[in-house]
């Protein structure tokens, strides 16, 4: 059974006989990760690196405006010699951080499920005004179904003559716009 490390260095070799970055330090990156056993544990291929507190980014589109981002705390360089340097120092000394790499290649989340790589981001933010906002929205969207409901349904019935079933229609359009006072 091959495991996770393993697995990424087939993944590493896959991609380096298959794409040739402009960049030969992003090779050379690449190169370091395949073989020196040390460093390979402390990365994981992922997306939407840029929201890492560690993440690299490397596309292989010729005459892309980004051909190589190295994003660190918050921060964005253009060197891949900066995340070299930073991933020779992750082990020494305090708490080693892992290193998200995206990759701007054909088919990447597919390749890597193939490989079964593929880390599901943990590090993206949450918008919870934005979601407080959109759950606000939702309800309100239902209430409004709702009430438009109640009241065709109220139509309905007092066309039929069925009181009692107006009455209770109305009882519950009644707690519905109490319920809107609430918001």
């Amino acid at each position: 059974m091959i495991n996770k490390h393993q697995r990424k260095r087939q993944f590493i070799a896959w991609l380096l006989q298959h794409y040739r970055h402009a960049n030969p330090t992003v090779n050379y990156f690449l190169e370091f990760l395949m073989v020196q056993p040390d460093y390979i544990q402390y990365v994981e291929f992922s997306d939407q690196v840029e929201y890492a507190s560690h993440g690299v980014y490397i596309s292989y589109v010729e005459q892309t405006a980004v051909p190589f981002r190295y994003y660190k705390e918050g921060k964005s360089y253009s060197s891949c010699e900066q995340a070299f340097h930073d991933l020779r120092l992750n082990t020494q000394g305090g708490q080693p951080v892992t290193f998200y790499i995206e990759l701007n290649i054909p088919d990447y989340i597919a390749t890597l499920y193939r490989y079964d790589l593929f880390t599901q981001p943990d590090y993206l933010p949450e918008d919870s005004a934005f979601l407080d906002q959109l759950e606000m929205g939702l309800t309100q969207v239902t209430r409004q179904v709702r009430r438009k409901q109640l009241k065709e349904q109220v139509d309905l019935a007092l066309d039929q003559g069925a009181f009692d079933i107006v009455n209770q229609l109305l009882n519950q359009l009644e707690e519905l716009e109490g319920h809107d006072q609430d918001y």
